[in-house]
């Protein structure tokens, strides 16, 4: 890796395959990622005001949504040579923090 490479910030590293790879944001997220996520953060907002079984059933929807979500990063990340946590926090933000993500 170039000595200069160094000198980037960390999140911006990755050392697979043995060559220096900058992510971009496009790099990082894609509209499937982000539908799912916004669909695991949807189910998990309908989680709170429930009681009982309710709850316990829509805890259970929330779950296996969250799943795919996990899923799905871990593959575009592990596919695409990138930091799993960099294309999750990427994803997050684009869901979440929508104004802060189109600056990137």
């Amino acid at each position: 890796m170039p000595e200069a490479a160094w000198k980037l910030p960390r999140r911006l590293r990755s050392s697979s395959h043995g060559f220096l790879r900058i992510a971009r944001m496009s790099d990082l997220v894609t509209d499937e990622l982000i539908d799912l996520q916004k669909s695991a953060d949807a189910e998990h907002q309908r989680v709170s005001g429930l009681d009982g079984e309710e709850r316990r059933a829509q805890w259970e929807r929330w779950r296996v949504t969250a799943e795919r979500v996990q899923a799905a990063i871990t593959e575009h990340a592990t596919s695409a040579g990138l930091s799993r946590f960099e294309v999750e926090r990427a994803v997050k933000k684009a869901v979440r923090h929508p104004e802060d993500s189109s600056a990137a």
